[in-house]
């Protein structure tokens, strides 16, 4: 990924760039008697999560770079999580301008996840403008997720997630935690995630926002546990194969989103 920055001072900051990732600069100065210089060199970035800097978004990052217990990786720049960003539920969750260009040029976002309903937001229009697929879920959080008036919903979800044209896609609920915190958990389950880092995935939500429910959350782990399969890879797995969402559209989302 090529970033091209024009630099008035003497420093500047480069945000969402891809963790442990060995990158390369060359810098042009134009110095202050008019001459001409520059350099080059590299840096390499730490191993962490991805969190995404996005100007009017909160709670927002990428699930690329988590390792499956089989040795693949979740790909970066294909799957971001986190707030709402029309501000219609909370004033604050609100693209800028420099955000929506964050989002478009920069995460390359196609389709906007909206996991909330359109009575929490009058069927606002995304704000990220008419290019970009927008779509209301009104999904559930935890528990809720998994019972069966809720099926039909988590087809559809499954079904988006299944289709490799609408990537990269922005998910989010009102704060990016409880209901998004639930997709991403099942997503990440589904690829192979082990159990320690999809709780700790969850918990990354508490650096921006103090409210887990961590209860809720760890009593819908239980009822996950409770499901037939020898891991939390396969009980994800066969419960969404009993409610209709098909082999392809599992085996599609892995392609997707694993590396090979």
């Amino acid at each position: 990924q090529e970033y091209n920055l024009d630099v008035g001072g003497y420093e500047c900051s480069l945000y969402n760039l891809i963790p442990n990732t060995k990158y390369y600069y060359r810098l042009n100065l134009k110095l202050s008697d008019g001459t001409k210089t520059g350099t080059m060199g590299e840096f390499e970035t730490v191993k962490s999560p991805r969190i995404l800097n996005v100007e009017g978004a909160v709670n927002a990052r990428d699930i690329g770079g988590y390792e499956t217990f089989d040795g693949k990786k979740i790909k970066y720049g294909l799957l971001y999580r986190g707030s709402e960003i029309d501000g219609k539920v909370e004033s604050d969750f609100c693209l800028t301008d420099k955000g929506k260009t964050q989002m478009l040029d920069v995460l390359k976002v196609k389709y906007d996840m909206d996991l909330r309903a359109k009575a929490e937001t009058k069927d606002a229009p995304t704000p990220l403008g008419a290019d970009v697929e927008h779509k209301y879920y009104g999904a559930s959080a935890y528990s809720n997720f998994l019972k069966s008036d809720h099926n039909a919903k988590t087809r559809e979800l499954f079904s988006a997630l299944a289709d490799k044209d609408n990537y990269p896609i922005y998910v989010h609920c009102t704060y990016g935690r409880d209901r998004t915190g639930t997709l991403m958990y099942l997503v990440e389950a589904l690829l192979g995630v082990d159990d320690e880092t999809l709780y700790k995935e969850y918990a990354l939500s508490a650096f921006t926002d103090k409210y887990l429910e961590t209860e809720k959350f760890e009593t819908f782990v239980s009822e996950i546990d409770s499901m037939r399969g020898f891991s939390t890879k396969q009980k994800v797995e066969n419960w969404l194969l009993s409610i209709g969402v098909s082999q392809s559209e599992i085996n599609n989302i892995r392609e997707i989103l694993l590396e090979d």
